[in-house]
């Protein structure tokens, strides 16, 4: 299901007035994967390391996934 971001458009010219709440939502939707992503393989090199650890393969999987999503 595309993510919308409802709101007053009616500013923003004819030809993406009814397509600009789709593209916004989407774009937000990214921003939320994206800080998620950071969060868990990216903020600290000590968190991925201790995730590796205690996760083995099922990190490499998940990880995969949430880059598969973004794609």
């Amino acid at each position: 299901m595309p993510a919308i971001v409802t709101g007053d458009y009616s500013e923003y010219p004819e030809p993406i007035r009814e397509v600009f709440p789709y593209i916004y939502g989407e774009a937000c939707e990214i921003r939320s994967n994206w800080q998620v992503y950071h969060h868990l393989f990216m903020c600290s090199q000590d968190r991925t390391d201790q995730l590796g650890r205690h996760l083995g393969p099922l990190l490499g999987i998940f990880q995969a996934q949430i880059e598969e999503e973004n794609i």
